[in-house]
């Protein structure tokens, strides 16, 4: 059985990037250099909003942001059959250039994060960062990292 958890991630996808942006960026900004301290506090900050707006509100126990939540799946959206993707071409490679370039409805996806290329720039927040589960096409891509555009997913957690 699965529910539905869209309303909390979208909540949290934009209170996490207007946070970063309107409040952490310019301070990045002002001193034309970048902080780590700053985006480990971020970081911080990002992990409590997201227990709060999402956690919190679906009465389920949740890994830590950023971690694979296990029990978050990553479905595409009613009406698409499939939507392009970004693989890694290796499990724990940064190099998202694998040749399946598309997932479809048979692929198993657990959230990991947003994903921004530049974490240092205007956040937006526009891929979710996914692990593949399972994929019976193609079975090799097994823990592999995906990244696809938020506008073709919906989240879904089972119970």
């Amino acid at each position: 059985m699965c529910k539905d958890i869209n309303t909390q991630m979208e909540s949290f996808r934009l209170a996490s990037r207007e946070l970063f942006n309107n409040y952490f960026l310019p301070i990045c900004r002002t001193n034309d250099v970048v902080s780590w301290d700053l985006t480990e506090g971020y970081s911080r900050i990002r992990s409590l909003l997201f227990r709060a707006l999402v956690t919190t509100q679906v009465e389920s126990e949740l890994e830590e942001y950023g971690d694979v939540q296990k029990k978050l799946r990553v479905v595409l959206r009613e009406g698409i059959d499939q939507a392009p993707a970004m693989i890694n071409r290796d499990i724990t490679s940064g190099y998202w250039d694998h040749p399946i370039d598309k997932i479809d409805r048979t692929v198993d996806l657990r959230y990991e994060q947003f994903f921004d290329w530049d974490q240092f720039e205007q956040m937006d927040n526009r891929y979710v960062r996914a692990v593949i589960e399972s994929w019976p096409t193609y079975p090799e891509a097994k823990s592999k990292r995906v990244l696809i555009d938020w506008m073709y997913v919906k989240f879904d957690l089972e119970k």
